[in-house]
């Protein structure tokens, strides 16, 4: 699973007993879920699953499938005899993670902070990199009230793979800034700007790629 299929594939499931296809045979499946959904295997023996995911979330998930004792046996006595309930069959879903590059002359920390924790593994080689992510950041003032400074703070981000192909572009909403002191005012709403980043616009961004 990579950036590039949108992280969606199926898994086929078979099932047999002494090389035979056991035919329209109910099987339990979990993925990413307390609870499990009953499947029938076809004239096959087999079943098909859909699974899906984003590469910001931290851990590859699990798809486990069993037979289930109780699906069997409509008797709690009988269900008693056997000693293992189900035996839990997993697969882990492999990722690839996709290689970033970002170029910002502000907030790298805040930044490389969200790029490590949405998933992704930072590069220096431009090159390499399997996306590029470009931070534009623009301040003006919007004058002054009584004592009060209030300026502003524009974000453009660029999200481009290595082939130059423009994959998202996004001007942020502008976010505002007030102080005592001009520079001052400007410098908050540059770390206003920052705190959008880190509580939900990164990860709106991220979310969007994989939507694409």
């Amino acid at each position: 699973m990579n950036l590039n299929n949108c992280y969606q594939s199926n898994i086929t499931w078979s099932l047999s007993f002494e090389d035979k296809a056991v035919v329209d045979f109910p099987v339990r499946l979990k993925f990413k879920t307390y609870s499990s959904i009953l499947n029938h295997t076809d004239e096959s023996g087999k079943f098909t699953s859909g699974i899906s995911n984003h590469f910001f979330e931290p851990n590859p998930p699990i798809v486990e499938s069993w037979i289930s004792v109780s699906d069997i046996v409509d008797d709690q006595f009988i269900e008693s005899l056997f000693k293992e309930k189900y035996e839990v069959k997993r697969i882990e879903v492999s990722q690839s993670k996709p290689l970033v590059y970002f170029e910002s002359s502000i907030g790298t920390g805040i930044i490389e902070d969200k790029i490590n924790k949405s998933g992704c593994k930072i590069t220096n080689n431009k090159e390499t990199a399997d996306l590029v992510f470009e931070f534009d950041f623009k301040t003006s003032d919007l004058g002054q009230v009584d004592e009060f400074y209030s300026s502003k703070c524009e974000i453009v981000v660029s999200v481009i793979t290595n082939k130059n192909n423009s994959l998202i572009e996004k001007n942020w909403p502008p976010v505002k800034g007030v102080h005592l002191n001009k520079a001052n005012a400007r410098e908050k709403a540059v770390t206003n700007s920052l705190d959008q980043i880190d509580y939900h616009w990164f990860q709106q961004l991220i979310t969007e790629l994989c939507e694409n």
